[in-house]
């Protein structure tokens, strides 16, 4: 039997047993399954069971990520179990790790091999500052976040994580992101992911991974790792549902009309259409990243991007409850004042104007942005610094 089979017919039985609980076939077909409900059944009677019916260690370490499947409708669950299970049984091509030490050789071999070239020199933060990041969440994290609230009272949970990516063994790119809870509302705010394959065509056996192809599943394979991981946070600290993951990225369009669309390091007609490709929409509200501090200027060339999971995120967003979700976000910010900063009073102009109007947010695809053609041929006529990289 050739490898493939094996590993389908492997799938397919461990589909089979997982089928016999009624937990599990409870959380694959319900219109919203409880992700608390799944996580307490994968504790220690459970995988004591299925260690007895042929599952590994690390098949049983992988269960706790199949939460990521509460996100996709219930039609189309066993399909993508089926090919999540192929990938992470058979080892396909890549695995995960969340950076917990600062000292880590996996945070060192990012910063190195992938951060430093993908970004620019001005854009970079010290390796101090990632190392600060990652022992600040595993030392400090509960003392630092105690304290923050949103402006409706409601104390905020926030953590924050590195996921680096390989391919058999080389750092490829990793997940920047952090998850917001409240008892209202849990969401991530994905600073970066970024996706770096130029090393793989100097490894013979790697060749074939330094492919469009392979850029797209990975940035999917990071997204799906990063809602269990999300979920999970959910449940302990929110209402146990993720709503939604939040990002930035450049908009061509108004960086070509400011002057500054050689600034940027990668085609952004390239990147929105990768990412719109991975799921994420544009949302249709006027994004301005608000001054951090004297002296640094708003960043108004940018859209604010959401993948949705939930009906009331989907293609009509209501106005007044992303106005929630927007400032529990702000709230984690540094050194923005909410009632007085410029930005972010207009954005609350518009967000309560609509409300007032009944006019909704929409979420947009890649083909609905309308993007001029000579904008298009502008951004390819540019020699770009990093061909391979997918960055927000």
């Amino acid at each position: 039997m050739d490898e493939p089979d094996k590993i389908d017919k492997l799938v397919e039985q461990k589909i089979g047993i997982l089928k016999d609980y009624d937990f599990f076939r409870y959380f694959m077909d319900a219109d919203v399954p409880d992700n608390k409900l799944f996580l307490n059944n994968l504790r220690s009677p459970f995988r004591k069971g299925l260690r007895g019916r042929g599952f590994t260690k690390k098949e049983l370490e992988l269960l706790e990520h199949l939460t990521h499947l509460s996100t996709i409708p219930k039609d189309k669950r066993y399909g993508k179990l089926r090919i999540w299970l192929t990938a992470e049984l058979s080892s396909e091509f890549i695995t995960f790790n969340i950076v917990k030490n600062p000292l880590s050789k996996d945070l060192r071999g990012f910063y190195r091999d992938v951060y430093q070239r993908v970004f620019p020199e001005e854009e970079q933060e010290d390796l101090s500052t990632f190392m600060m990041y990652v022992g600040r969440e595993g030392m400090l994290s509960p003392i630092t976040h105690y304290f923050l609230k949103n402006e409706y009272g409601d104390a905020i949970r926030i953590k924050y994580y590195l996921l680096v990516v390989k391919i058999r063994g080389v750092i490829v790119g990793a997940a920047i992101f952090y998850t917001l809870s409240t008892k209202k509302l849990s969401f991530v705010i994905l600073e970066y992911i970024v996706v770096f394959l130029d090393d793989l065509r100097e490894i013979d056996s790697l060749k074939e991974f330094a492919t469009g192809k392979y850029r797209v599943k990975i940035a999917s394979a990071l997204l799906n790792r990063c809602k269990s991981i999300a979920i999970k946070d959910a449940v302990k600290y929110g209402p146990g549902t993720l709503s939604f993951i939040m990002a930035e990225v450049n908009d061509p369009v108004k960086m070509l009309k400011q002057g500054v669309l050689e600034e940027d390091i990668t085609n952004p007609v390239i990147r929105i259409r990768l990412y719109s490709q991975v799921g994420f929409r544009f949302m249709d509200f006027y994004w301005t990243q608000p001054s951090l501090g004297e002296g640094k200027e708003e960043i108004d060339y940018l859209y604010l991007i959401m993948m949705p999971f939930t009906k009331e995120w989907q293609v009509l967003v209501d106005p007044s409850r992303f106005k929630y979700a927007f400032l529990t976000y702000l709230a984690t910010w540094k050194g923005v004042d909410l009632k007085k900063d410029r930005a972010v009073l207009r954005m609350r102009q518009e967000l309560d104007t609509r409300t007032s109007a009944n006019r909704p947010i929409k979420l947009m695809n890649y083909f609905d942005l309308k993007i001029p053609n000579e904008i298009i041929k502008a951004c390819g006529a540019i020699p770009w610094k990093v061909k391979e990289g997918l960055k927000n």
